[in-house]
């Protein structure tokens, strides 16, 4: 054992020292030579023949030096070291071929990990809480909106009657205004049942965890507040615990901090978390509002399809028992991390193909660049191998180069990765980062280090095994013994295999250029969608009025009256009003209404419920299509009016007139009645890409819901923003405002509209990155197949050929390359259609335009690339040609 270590170290020592140690070998092996040829001589053998003899028992000189050497050193990582220091001298001597394979390979490889970095952060680590396998998030579904809220009492049955959860709890995201001395902050803030964080396997950091008694109706008001609130606002104060704080007045108790980074992925960064503490006046009295989210934990061993099964028989017994406010409303359960990722996920599956395909693109480029250097090199391998060189170490020596290559390219990529990362996350804006937290962990981690090491394996793969296969052995020996290593069988099925990989680009980059112009045209299509309202030179803010300071309906609108009088009074501002929610918010917040005089069979009718003052609507420039808009004259005591949209009309009046028609609740309760005063243009409250849902405004001196405030400016937006906060303070210090800024920032930062203008700023820059690579790709075949085609240009032109002929021949070869790829790119982009069609917005994925702007695209590309080596041919001295080879 220690022999044999001893001799280990011995060779490990070899690998540096071998070289110093040769000239000392060979002296002492000419030595023991010259004492076996004295042998012979004395056995009285001749000088020449005792010489023959001792060579002969040496085994041969260099033999007997190799024999030695193998036993001072590794044989294998020798010959590797050996292989590497071939390797990088080839690659100095050729800085151009270099370079340009290192920089392509870097920006396939950097595109590739930098989009797998988001994959991985969105979709592949697990969520930050125990077993995050088994959570699943849990909800009631109605047929307009599919997945919507859990009501309070529902969620009583629910967790009473399921049998698949070891624990479910729910929430209800709500922000706060803290007092911070003198000034409020805005909080972002959820309201849970007591059993939430045990739900997640979360336990504070500090304090308590809610106690089932928090949770009970009239229960004292208890808060966890985040880390970072603790360490900032609190510099961390060990006696934070029993600590009171001011929250939209009201007094609530510190009982806990929550762990450092915890987030609620499907809601985002949060500063507090509160107990629902029940209230038979409010929300949690009604079976019917519908407030909630839920969490579920699963008992082991139960499946997310039972406990979907569970849910839903749940919810349709509740339906049986409760038709009034149950009818049409079904469960649902999936897993946690699909609510988390499932409207993000398809960006990135699309984002991810893109980069890969880009990846692809470039390894077929540098395959192409490795197969004519390879043919170049013709007349080297052939000379190695007549000098003895196996297959086997010949196809060792294209693997170490395609290692150095690929390694070069990889580190490369990495660090391009790097910058990419922090380029795109530039992109993202603050409020989409809040809502997705994973957007925190994008990082080049194990996970992105071992994809970036598959795509490297397989390049080098890739590499390694087009040159060899191009290599006949049999052809080079036939060459060489010819004396024409240079040309022959090999330069045609050369033209073979790169006009193959020429195509394969061209087919490829047809994809991506397609996918762009797709991606691109559903943002334009989506950034036009008609809004049905001006939002140029408008201000938004939402302004809350704390419950305890206003408590009555009169109270709150008597002080937004005076926060809209107060701001219309601002230079520059011509109109203001106040309403429910901001539009472009979301579709949602709905009532069920009933029409009098119809037959009713207890389906509910959903539509969006808004509230609007006088002058709200004709701030925010919606058209009036009949009647009229609110009024100020529409007040408390007053019969109750509402203002409908067009698709409102039209649903449930096709063909009359509904102004002073009528609907009420279900139940048609004489106090829910309102009547129809006005119709007025599809006001988009959804997302920009959501459909536009049935609504009715009301009036907000009639409804207590109020906070959004907009603004119509006639210039100096900035100046009107930087003035909001001192003028609504100096109205009542105590009101709380957030979300300042221009409706077309609004717009331009929503999540759908971030999600489509990254997708085809990505795919586009993917796109040209490709179609450069694409156009280098051919431009490098078509030259070098003149280069092998020299001489029988030169004897065509001899022969009288005109240079117009010679420039057609060119063009058309390269033509037909073109052509072959673009037909093979359109048939898959068609393929690829279904991967696309759910990001596009108002464009199918076969559209003909987009793809035939694509094809042409390319097609002068193509004839770009191919026009110089083209010249360059037509233009060759035919003499000069014909001397060539």
């Amino acid at each position: 054992m220690i022999a044999a270590l001893r001799a280990f170290f011995i060779r490990v020592r070899g690998l540096w020292t071998a070289p110093s140690s040769e000239p000392g070998m060979r002296e002492e092996l000419a030595h023991d030579l010259a004492l076996m040829t004295e042998d012979g001589e004395l056995r009285g053998l001749s000088h020449e023949e005792a010489r023959r003899q001792a060579l002969l028992q040496l085994g041969g000189l260099e033999q007997t030096m190799q024999s030695v050497r193998d036993r001072r050193t590794l044989p294998s990582v020798e010959e590797f070291l050996q292989d590497l220091r071939f390797a990088l001298r080839q690659l100095h001597r050729k800085p151009g071929f270099t370079l340009t394979a290192i920089f392509t390979l870097a920006l396939g490889f950097g595109a590739s990990i930098a989009i797998f970095a988001f994959v991985d952060a969105a979709m592949i680590k697990p969520l930050p809480y125990r077993e995050p396998q088994r959570l699943a998030w849990v909800t009631e579904t109605v047929e307009i909106m599919g997945p919507a809220n859990l009501s309070w009492q529902d969620y009583q049955d629910w967790n009473q009657q399921n049998k698949s959860f070891e624990s479910l709890a729910v929430w209800r995201y709500g922000g706060f205004q803290m007092r911070v001395g003198e000034g409020l902050v805005f909080t972002p803030a959820m309201r849970v049942s007591a059993n939430f964080l045990a739900t997640l396997g979360v336990h504070p950091a500090a304090g308590r965890d809610f106690a089932a008694t928090d949770n009970l109706a009239g229960a004292a008001k208890v808060v966890m507040i985040s880390y970072e609130l603790w360490r900032d606002n609190f510099h961390s104060d060990p006696n934070i615990v029993n600590h009171v704080l001011d929250f939209s007045g009201d007094k609530y108790t510190v009982i806990g901090v929550l762990p450092e980074k915890f987030q609620f992925a499907p809601r985002g960064r949060l500063q507090a978390i509160t107990a629902i503490t029940p209230d038979k006046d409010l929300c949690e009295g009604r079976r019917s509002c519908h407030s909630l989210n839920g969490v579920a934990r699963l008992k082991p061993g139960v499946t997310f399809q039972q406990a979907d099964a569970d849910v839903k028989a749940i919810a349709h017994n509740l339906e049986s028992q409760y038709p009034d406010s149950n009818r049409g409303e079904g469960g649902v359960a999936m897993p946690l991390t699909e609510q988390v990722v499932r409207r993000i996920r398809p960006v990135l599956y699309v984002l991810l193909t893109a980069a890969l395909l880009l990846c692809f693109i470039a390894c077929i480029n540098v395959a192409s660049l490795l197969l004519a250097r390879s043919e170049g090199r013709r007349r080297e391998f052939a000379l190695r191998s007549a000098l003895g060189a196996t297959r086997r170490r010949m196809l060792r020596q294209f693997a170490t180069e395609s290692i150095t290559l690929v390694l070069t390219g990889t580190l490369s990529g990495m660090a391009l990765a790097l910058l990419s990362v922090r380029f795109i996350m530039l992109l993202v804006p603050q409020s989409m980062r809040d809502q997705m937290p994973f957007f925190d962990s994008v990082s080049i981690n194990r996970d992105t280090l071992l994809f970036a090491i598959s795509i490297a394996l397989g390049a080098i793969i890739l590499f390694s095994m087009i040159p060899s296969l191009r290599i006949s052995w049999n052809a080079l020996q036939r060459a060489i013994a010819e004396g024409n290593a240079s040309a022959g069988s090999g330069s045609l099925s050369w033209n073979r295999v790169g006009s193959l990989l020429v195509i394969t680009e061209v087919a490829v980059a047809v994809v991506l250029l397609a996918g762009a112009g797709l991606l691109s045209r559903s943002l334009a299509n989506l950034l036009r969608t008609d809004l049905n309202f001006n939002s140029d030179h408008l201000v938004t803010v939402i302004v809350v009025a704390p419950g305890k300071k206003f408590p009555t309906d009169d109270s709150q609108v008597a002080i937004q009256r005076r926060v809209i009088e107060r701001l219309a009074t601002l230079p520059g501002v011509t109109a203001a009003g106040f309403g429910g929610i901001m539009p472009v918010s979301f579709n949602g917040n709905t009532d069920w209404i009933r029409f009098p005089d119809r037959p009713y069979d207890g389906k509910h009718i959903e539509i969006n419920g808004r509230s609007a003052s006088s002058t709200y609507l004709q701030t925010l420039g919606v058209p009036l299509l009949k009647g009229r808009f609110i009024s100020e004259q529409d007040t408390v005591g007053k019969p109750l009016v509402a203002v409908v949209n067009r698709r409102f009309a039209e649903n449930y009046f096709p063909g009359q007139n509904p102004i002073g028609k009528t609907f009420g609740n279900t139940s048609l309760e004489p106090k829910s009645m309102k009547t129809i005063v006005g119709v007025i243009d599809d006001l988009h409250e959804g997302a920009l890409d959501d459909p536009i849902w049935p609504a009715a405004y009301y009036s907000a001196y009639q409804s207590t819901d109020q906070q959004a405030i907009a603004l119509r400016v006639s210039s100096g937006e900035s100046s009107v923003i930087a003035s909001l906060p001192g003028v609504i303070h100096s109205v009542d210090p105590d009101l709380g405002m957030s979300d300042v800024m221009t409706m077309n920032d609004r717009i331009n930062s929503s999540q759908s509209a971030t999600l489509h203008r990254g997708a085809a700023w990505l795919a586009g820059a993917f796109a040209i990155t490709a179609l450069l690579l694409c156009a280098v790709g051919l431009y490098g075949v078509i030259s070098y197949s003149i280069s092998l085609r020299t001489r029988e240009i030169g004897v065509r032109m001899a022969l009288g050929a005109r240079r117009e002929s010679i420039y057609g021949m060119v063009l058309r070869e390269a033509a037909r390359l073109s052509v072959t790829g673009i037909v093979s790119g359109l048939l898959l982009s068609v393929l690829a259609a279904s991967l696309l069609k759910s990001v596009l917005f108002g464009v199918s994925g076969w559209d003909p335009l987009t793809l035939g702007i694509s094809c042409l695209v390319l097609g002068v590309s193509s004839f770009l690339a191919s026009a110089l080596p083209a010249r360059r041919a037509a233009t060759a001295n035919p003499m000069e040609a014909l001397r060539t080879e």
